[in-house]
């Protein structure tokens, strides 16, 4: 009984380094309808923004980037954008109004202002890169973090997305996202679009985690089967 007593108390522990940041006007969860069941869902942290344009059942395109706060909004500082490369390293800026996400410059699949979907919030919330990754013989191998090429994850509200990417090449190696949910020490992926395979669609992935201050430790199976153990380190 005095175990039982003690779970709930090692749950918040374990989340006690996790506050949400001091969210932007413009952070949280973006919509933009377009016909033919297109979607763009647009996640907008404090440091990072990524958007993905899919359907219920086909992955279309994304682009994201680093973003900082501006005089009326957020400028982005694109990274990836593999529709047309040659917009990475430039800078587009974010604006509000009336309660709408507007871009002014053009960018692929962001024809029209955004609708908020949700605000930040939860403790995973934030930009993740992955540092630690178990090699054949099961064991945890720290990856370069001076590298370019990084595995970035953004959760925002209760969605996440995930992009392999190396802005000094302009290299863009896949995404994929939905939603996740976090409870009891059990943290699930739901896919909805994935760059690599369309028929992961709708998979719910279960993880085990572990999290301690920026450390976010997780084991379960890939989409794909595998055996999946992880460091996440928050950015």
């Amino acid at each position: 009984m005095r175990t039982l007593l003690l779970l709930p108390l090692l749950v918040l522990v374990l989340l006690s380094g996790f506050t949400e940041p001091a969210a932007g006007p413009w952070a949280g969860v973006w919509r933009l309808a377009l016909p033919g069941g297109r979607q763009t869902v647009l996640l907008c942290g404090e440091n990072y923004l990524m958007a993905a344009a899919y359907t219920d059942s086909a992955y279309t395109g994304t682009w994201g980037g680093a973003i900082t706060p501006g005089p009326d909004g957020a400028e982005l500082l694109l990274e990836f954008c593999p529709a047309d490369t040659l917009l990475i390293g430039q800078r587009f800026h974010l604006t509000l109004q009336h309660g709408q996400l507007h871009i002014r410059e053009k960018l692929p699949y962001a024809e029209a202002p955004f609708q908020r979907l949700s605000p930040v919030q939860g403790p995973l919330t934030g930009q993740w890169r992955i540092t630690e990754r178990a090699n054949n013989d099961g064991n945890l191998a720290p990856m370069d973090r001076t590298s370019p090429r990084k595995t970035i994850k953004l959760l925002v509200g209760n969605r996440f997305q995930w992009a392999a990417i190396n802005p000094a090449v302009r290299g863009f190696y896949g995404t994929g996202g939905g939603t996740y949910s976090l409870s009891n020490g059990q943290y699930t992926e739901t896919i909805a679009f994935f760059s690599r395979d369309n028929r992961r669609v709708g998979a719910s992935l279960p993880f085990s985690v572990s999290l301690t201050g920026g450390r976010w430790e997780q084991r379960g199976q890939s989409s794909a089967g595998q055996p999946i153990h992880e460091i996440w380190t928050k950015q």
